[in-house]
């Protein structure tokens, strides 16, 4: 039994939740919190609400969750909450105001791996849960898992090293983010008798990976042309104006009794289909001169290396940026050409190839630009991760 009172405290611990099966737990309390007839001793509920429900009181010394309103434990609380503005800061003293003090709840409880700590309130709680010795590595492992789509090793080398880089910046999570994503575990340029993943984990790019990526690199292109007049948002949020195609692109979640992530690693024929159509769809929105990549089609090269440089992210002169660079302007050039029209997919396949197409396609100017843009949407840089 999960109740709006239990949710808070399986949020936390999930955070130091091990990836491993989970352990039998000695030493725990004597069941202080518990409600022996919802969950009696013997039945696998215990197993989890015996280390969750100590923590309850906690929560509800601080909200009243029947209400969703703070609770004011003390007139001090009421007298904070009143000057914050007791609406906004979902607290009304004239109808809630009731001081419910600390000691009208049980005392809380933090149990879990082998640490066992009575608690005041909620702020002693979290104190135990944050010096937790998992806390760092639970931390480390959950990133990992969530880039790299599998459960990863705690006992790793590496990382353990970036477990001990968060701690020594005192838990700061731009430090772990940095740390992480220029980390080995995701770079994969250590030799494979360094690590215990046998080669490089690619995992397929989920609705918030790709979603957020295409906004942000759409962002970056905009403002390289000094587009800062309009709304961002109106001209680069694809995955927002086409929401139902969206749905169908794979998304993580968490699973309830899970300790990790329940992720996607590989795509599906409707995931493709949803992102082909996503780039393909509304295209005078995004492409066209005075549009996002201004001036797109009157000066090709510059709008092309724009999309090499923010959507596909690669700096100029590097081997990646001269193949994709390379690739597109040939692209353009086959798309726009109206003599002759090429008469099977193998004679476009070879224009291709070719710096001057033998033969094209016959589009318009603006709507070769959008088949480059269509290109470059629907790449590994914006659909894989790991490339």
């Amino acid at each position: 039994r999960v109740t709006s009172s239990t949710r808070s405290p399986t949020q936390l611990v999930r955070g130091l939740a091990s990836s491993t099966p989970k352990p039998t737990l000695p030493d725990v309390h004597p069941l202080p919190g518990v409600d022996l007839d919802q969950t009696p001793e013997g039945s696998e509920c215990l197993g989890c609400h015996k280390n969750l429900d100590p923590m309850v009181s906690a929560f509800e010394a601080h909200f009243d969750y029947s209400r969703n309103r703070f609770r004011a434990n003390s007139q001090e609380v009421a007298d904070f909450y009143t000057a914050l503005n007791g609406e906004r800061s979902n607290f009304d003293p004239q109808r809630r105001g009731v001081i419910v003090p600390f000691d009208t709840f049980p005392e809380p409880y933090f149990s879990f791996k082998g640490v066992n700590e009575p608690g005041e309130d909620l702020y002693s709680v979290v104190r135990s849960m944050a010096t937790h010795p998992d806390f760092a590595t639970g931390w480390v492992a959950k990133v990992c898992q969530w880039v790299n789509s599998v459960e990863c090793d705690r006992q790793d080398p590496e990382l353990q090293r970036i477990a001990d880089v968060f701690v020594q910046s005192g838990y700061r999570l731009d430090q772990l983010f940095e740390t992480f994503f220029t980390s080995k575990l995701v770079t994969h340029t250590n030799i494979e008798s360094e690590s215990n993943y046998p080669g490089a984990q690619v995992s397929v790019s989920r609705r918030d990976h790709f979603c957020h990526a295409v906004r942000v690199r759409m962002r970056e292109s905009r403002l390289a042309q000094d587009r800062t007049s309009d709304s961002p948002d109106q001209n680069t949020d694809v995955c927002a104006r086409n929401s139902d195609l969206a749905r169908a692109i794979p998304s993580g979640g968490n699973i309830r009794g899970a300790t990790g992530f329940n992720l996607a690693t590989s795509t599906s024929a409707f995931a493709s289909i949803s992102i082909g159509n996503m780039c393909s769809t509304d295209l005078n929105r995004y492409v066209g001169n005075n549009r996002t990549f201004r001036p797109q089609v009157a000066n090709a090269p510059q709008s092309i290396e724009l999309m090499v440089t923010k959507l596909l992210g690669f700096p100029t002169q590097t081997e990646q940026y001269t193949n994709a660079y390379t690739h597109l302007m040939r692209a353009y050039g086959a798309y726009r050409k109206s003599t002759p029209v090429c008469s099977t997919p193998a004679d476009f396949s070879d224009a291709l190839k070719q710096d001057e197409p033998a033969c094209g396609l016959g589009l318009s100017d603006t709507e070769s630009m959008q088949g480059v843009f269509s290109q470059v949407c629907q790449s590994p840089s914006l659909t894989i991760l790991g490339f």
